[in-house]
């Protein structure tokens, strides 16, 4: 496998955004999803990095990115949109979770782009709380007084639907310490979400092939919601990971990075339906 090496981008407002890459072949730009690195990405790295080249971002304030205050998610946006500008073009833009509801927001404007991948995330239903500011106020109180690993305990089960055994996976990982540095970054994004919300994307521009990937043990509310988007591209499909939840990437990477893999090569994918 090739080495990985990193490469920082000046975003749009001047922060800089560290970017992970590895491997030869077509590039593939992941954006992790909420309080994760690029670190997120480190069993499905080396499963792609023979059939891609793999290029995994810190997003702002994580791992050895730069941040500013206050915090936007169109900053975020700006970000990937610069990052996919840098890299060596077409570019395959994949995000998972609120990764995903940013790489949406940001593929519109890549003109380089070749395809995209959401791992349930994406579009958010108009009209629907997700987070209540009560919900957001404890997390901010938990990370304030230094809580973080219980402001994690609080977040990755009720607003990213993780289950029990997805949550001891997470926990196992020696990138466990990395979200816990960024636990702080959790409730700004609930916030700035919350104001951000349902705004528009003009799918219709986006003409590329478009990859919907969902765990088949994910809940039938918030599956159905993310299958329900590939009625709004020209060209999108559904690939299900069976025996997964929310985290394929540490729970079943070998999973994941065969859709992937497949769909980048040929714009199809062998487990879509």
């Amino acid at each position: 496998m090739e080495p990985t090496r990193r490469m920082t981008v000046a975003s749009a407002d001047g922060t800089l955004i560290a970017v992970w890459i590895t491997g030869v072949g077509p590039t593939l730009l992941a954006v992790p999803g909420t309080a994760a690195d690029h670190t997120a990405w480190d069993r499905v790295v080396p499963l792609l990095a023979p059939h891609a080249t793999v290029a995994v971002v810190d997003r702002r304030g994580r791992g050895e990115s730069g941040d500013v205050e206050p915090y936007r998610i169109r900053l975020e946006v700006d970000d990937l949109v610069a990052v996919a500008a840098a890299l060596p073009g077409p570019v395959h833009l994949y995000g998972h979770s609120f990764g995903g509801y940013l790489a949406l927001h940001a593929a519109p404007r890549v003109p380089n782009l070749a395809s995209l991948a959401l791992y349930e995330g994406g579009l958010l239903p108009r009209g629907v709380q997700l987070f209540s500011a009560s919900f957001i106020a404890e997390l901010d109180r938990l990370v304030s007084a230094g809580l973080r690993e219980q402001a994690l305990d609080l977040f990755m089960p009720h607003a990213a639907g993780l289950r029990t055994s997805e949550l001891a996976a997470l926990r196992a990982q020696p990138n466990w310490q990395g979200r816990l540095r960024s636990a702080h970054t959790i409730p700004r994004e609930l916030r700035s979400l919350a104001e951000h919300g349902a705004d528009p994307v003009p799918t219709e521009q986006i003409a590329v092939p478009v990859l919907l990937i969902v765990g088949a043990e994910t809940k039938a509310m918030r599956r159905s919601w993310f299958e329900s988007m590939a009625g709004l591209f020209a060209d999108a499909r559904v690939a299900v990971l069976p025996r997964q939840g929310h985290a394929a990437h540490m729970t079943a990477p070998e999973l994941l990075a065969g859709a992937l893999a497949e769909f980048v090569g040929t714009g199809t994918a062998a487990t879509a339906r």
